[in-house]
């Protein structure tokens, strides 16, 4: 089963990547498949991909979805299972990972 995370992006680094944020994560992403990205635009990220551009309202909700689910897991656990940073695994071409916890 593959996972798509949505992110905002935060910064576009070159032609083909920017950083984007999910929680508190921030991760370098591939722009490759997309025809253009903007810094605030809400992207789904697969293995370190921008596979998907959504649209603003689908963004905010997927968003806000991801943070129910972040707070429901603070309930049922004192540690954290599991963090953005756990989900979005690093690139094996040197892409890089950032947590801004």
């Amino acid at each position: 089963m593959c996972l798509a995370i949505p992110h905002r992006i935060v910064a576009i680094t070159d032609e083909r990547t920017c950083r984007a944020r999910a929680g508190t994560a921030e991760v370098l992403v591939r722009t490759d498949l997309l025809s253009s990205v903007q810094i605030g635009d809400s992207i789904l990220v697969h293995a370190g991909f921008a596979i998907e551009k959504l649209q603003e309202e689908d963004g905010r909700e997927l968003e806000s979805l991801w943070e129910e689910i972040r707070a429901l897991e603070a309930t049922l656990s004192p540690e954290p299972v599991s963090d953005f940073t756990d989900i979005s695994p690093g690139m094996s071409d040197g892409s890089e990972r950032m947590n801004h916890a």
